[in-house]
């Protein structure tokens, strides 16, 4: 076999393997509109001279199979537990509220909203006290319907 001919041969291997390798990381990349889930906790410390205490007043979970939301009141403290989802699409923006109603700690609420796949959310949950109460250590995350 000629130079010639073993450099084509070679040049044909590469481009053989260049092309299987990238067909592999094709083959290997998550879909693009794969959901996401989301867990935020809405928390307060309290320091004195023993030490500090967390306190986990709120827990808000997205779940993206489904296009759910809840949010738990974890605290008897009277506050309730608030979560909020926003999004925009070719109709606007959009929220949707959901929070738990006697703050006793012991209750969750839910939602759901059939969502494009793909859609971009943001989640926001805190305390706060009464049905119009102002936001108590508010926590924000971002997700994927």
């Amino acid at each position: 076999m000629s130079k010639l001919s073993t450099g084509k041969l070679r040049a044909r291997r590469g481009l053989i393997a260049l092309s299987a390798t990238a067909a592999a990381i094709a083959l290997s990349t998550a879909p693009a509109a794969a959901g996401t889930n989301l867990h935020l906790k809405s928390y307060s410390e309290s320091c004195g001279a023993l030490g500090c205490t967390t306190v986990e007043h709120a827990d808000g979970y997205f779940y993206h199979d489904g296009d759910h939301w809840k949010v738990c009141d974890n605290y008897a403290d009277g506050d309730r537990a608030v979560l909020t989802v926003f999004w925009s699409d070719s109709g606007g923006d959009h929220q949707l509220k959901i929070q738990d109603t006697n703050g006793s700690g012991n209750s969750c609420a839910e939602g759901h909203k059939d969502l494009p796949e793909g859609q971009k959310v943001i989640v926001r949950t805190w305390h706060q006290n009464g049905a119009d109460g102002a936001e108590k250590h508010a926590k924000r995350g971002e997700a994927t319907a």
